[in-house]
Parts: structure tokens; C-alpha cells; sequence
């Protein structure tokens, strides 16, 4: 994927997204990122755009602003960062970091493999605006797969579990806020036939709210990936 996804493909992608109605990109904290945006903005761009946070962002506070000043609907804590401190007891660092993003005036969200967490940060009404939502909880520990199952998958800790998607949708339809349901298709797991994406593409605008939405990645090197799936969820949501 790295050697295939060059800016110029980058920019080639995103364009076709417009052209389909796709209006919003997101992409992890990395220079990559930055630098493929700006050059898609110096061609004409206007996609929108939402960052993923990433270890270097959660580690040095004063990089938010400087993010922020760039222009993103929103920055979004790390789900698998998220999920770790919330084992690890360090709430107050989560919310320092949504608060930081709060003083910068742009939208703040909250990334979660576990719909415990999305729960707890309900009931605790803690100051969000969105979130991202797992399909799949990747982040349990061996001990929690082993409570499941005997057997650990391979590699130890990437668990895809056929009702994980269920498990999570169900909360993500008690929750008010908007709520951005990704890893649809089990990070490529759930794609080996037209009808088995559909049924994924199905489940997960049957299972979320009238305002939420996905997020799904594409590698179009093979096929026209891109307005496949801008013909599919036209032809679902019609």
C-alpha cells in the first residue's frame, strides 16, 4: 500500500471521492498526511478533513493548536490509546487531551475499540462532540480473549469476533452524540465477495443512527473502489 499510495494517487484518490459526493477524510496524525493534504489544497482540494491522533500528538500537548490552525472539522483522541488508559486508570489524561482540543474551537472526538468505555463516557457526561466507534473491540488483552475462547488468534491480541459488531452498534444507537462506526469490514477480513461487503455496508446502516455515518478505507489499485462503494450506499440509502 505504501509504495502504491504515492501523493499523486493521494491527490488522484481524493479527487474522485469529491466527484462522488465522499466530502470528508480522515487520516492519523503523521507528516505524510499533512503533506498530502497540502498538496491536494494547492491543487483546488476542498475535502474536509478529521485527525486521528497519534503517540506524538498525546504526548506533547502544545501540538494541538498548531494542528487545530490547520483547518480539521475535529481531532479525535486514539481509540487504542483510549482503550489503554482507560485500563490503566489514566482517565484524567483522555480528558486534558479533549480538553485541549476543546480550547482550539474545533470539534472534539473521542476514538473506542470497547462500548464499555463509549458507556462510561456517557454516564460520566464527559465533554465530547463525537465519536468513533469500533466495529470490532481489537484492544481486548489475552486474558479477555481467553474468556471468550480457549484459543487466542494469531497474531496474539487482533481478535475479530462475529458479534463484536452487534455488541458495539447497540450502544452506539443509545448514545445521542454522533457516532462514526469504522472497521466495517474487519480491516479486509469481510471482503471476499460483492454480497459479503454488502452485507457489512447493510449491517452497519441498519445498526447506527440517522446521523451517523462510516468510515471505510480504500485501496483502489485493482478497481474503482471509490465509486463502488459511492454506488452501494446510494443504492442502500435510496
Amino acid at each position: 500500500m505504501q509504495e502504491w499510495y504515492t501523493p499523486e494517487r493521494v491527490c488522484e484518490v481524493l479527487r474522485r471521492c469529491e466527484q462522488n459526493g465522499i466530502n470528508t477524510w480522515q487520516f492519523s496524525y503523521r507528516e505524510r498526511g499533512f503533506s498530502d493534504l497540502k498538496r491536494y489544497r494547492d491543487e483546488g482540494g476542498k475535502i474536509q478533513w478529521m485527525l486521528l491522533s497519534g503517540r506524538e500528538l498525546e504526548n506533547d500537548l502544545s501540538l494541538i493548536p498548531k494542528a487545530a490552525a490547520l483547518g480539521p472539522i475535529g481531532i479525535v483522541h486514539h481509540g487504542g490509546t483510549t482503550d489503554a488508559r482507560f485500563r490503566a486508570g489514566e482517565h484524567a489524561k483522555i480528558r486534558e487531551f479533549l480538553k485541549r482540543v476543546r480550547d482550539t474551537g474545533v470539534a472534539v472526538g473521542l476514538s473506542t475499540h470497547n462500548p464499555q468505555n463509549l458507556e462510561r463516557v456517557e454516564s460520566e457526561a464527559w465533554d465530547v462532540d463525537f465519536y468513533m466507534t469500533c466495529c470490532y473491540h481489537l484492544t481486548r488483552t489475552q486474558e479477555e480473549v481467553r474468556k471468550i475462547t480457549t484459543e487466542l488468534p494469531l497474531p496474539a491480541g487482533e481478535a475479530y469476533l462475529e458479534g463484536d459488531p452487534a455488541r458495539m452498534l447497540r450502544v452506539v444507537r443509545q448514545v445521542k452524540k454522533t457516532c462514526l462506526a469504522f472497521k466495517i469490514l474487519a480491516a479486509g477480513r469481510r471482503i471476499q465477495t460483492p454480497q459479503q461487503v454488502d452485507q457489512a455496508f447493510r449491517f452497519a446502516f441498519d445498526n447506527i443512527k440517522p446521523q451517523d455515518a462510516i468510515i471505510v478505507g480504500m485501496f483502489p489499485r485493482i478497481k474503482d473502489e471509490v465509486t463502488e462503494n459511492d454506488d452501494r450506499v446510494r443504492r442502500m440509502l435510496a
